[in-house]
């Protein structure tokens, strides 16, 4: 709880506008210049690179995952299927497996939703994809 701070009362005006304050201990420098809060970092985009260049239709929805999934704050898998709610989850591996562009491709990753990080394993066509072998 906060208490509000009164001078002494033989403190004028003056005085008290000339005080300074002391620094706070607090340390911004966990939040970013822009001011907003980062998101999901994303590693494996070179698996989506190689995938893109093999089935070229592929690109701009896996980009549009990308972006999505590195704007967005994960602290557990409910909140990964609010924000892709075809998200299956693999609990032989602990990978996620995220549906792409209405289905027609399969990205496999791994989160860690305490240190905020997506792992992509594999990306996959629908054709390519059985769910056995995960």
């Amino acid at each position: 709880m906060f208490s509000r701070i009164t001078p002494h009362k033989s403190a004028s005006r003056r005085e008290m506008s000339n005080q300074r304050c002391m620094p706070c201990s607090i340390s911004l420098t966990s939040i970013p210049k822009n001011g907003n809060i980062e998101g999901v970092k994303v590693f494996g985009e070179a698996v989506i690179a190689g995938f893109a260049k093999k089935h070229p239709a592929s690109r701009k929805p896996l980009q549009r995952f990308v972006t999505i999934a590195g704007a967005a704050l994960w602290p557990h898998f409910p909140t990964v299927k609010e924000t892709f709610p075809a998200t299956d989850y693999a609990p032989a591996t602990g990978t996620l497996i995220f549906n792409i562009a209405g289905n027609k491709y399969r990205l496999i990753a791994r989160v860690d939703f305490e240190e905020q990080l997506l792992a992509i394993q594999t990306v996959l066509t629908h054709q390519e994809y059985d769910r056995e072998d995960l």
